[in-house]
């Protein structure tokens, strides 16, 4: 089976989830489940990529990629930058529909 470099592991960090990798903030609620089922798509193998696949625990904005990631692709789609408001207890991010 083959095995990710570092290096390949991190592009994978940074493009958005698919058939291959699945992403986790935590293992609270309702992930454990949703993990072991990601596996088990890995392990089918439906589309025949004949790779491994790759959850990620706690990645979501691990190393500043969540919100650059998130940036990139409403710019792709023609969208305005997402808003952030931050206070002490919460963030609010506004995403806007392009004009």
């Amino acid at each position: 089976m083959k095995k990710f470099s570092d290096n390949e592991l991190e592009t994978l960090l940074d493009e958005l989830e698919s058939d291959l990798t699945e992403r986790k903030q935590s293992f609270k609620g309702d992930a454990p489940k949703k993990a072991r089922q990601a596996v088990c798509a890995f392990a089918n193998d439906l589309p025949n990529h004949n790779q491994p696949g790759v959850l990620f625990n706690g990645f979501i904005q691990a190393f500043g990629r969540g919100i650059a990631t998130a940036q990139k692709e409403m710019k792709k789609n023609g969208n305005p930058k997402i808003e952030f408001l931050v206070n002490q207890s919460a963030v609010l991010c506004t995403l806007r529909k392009k004009a």
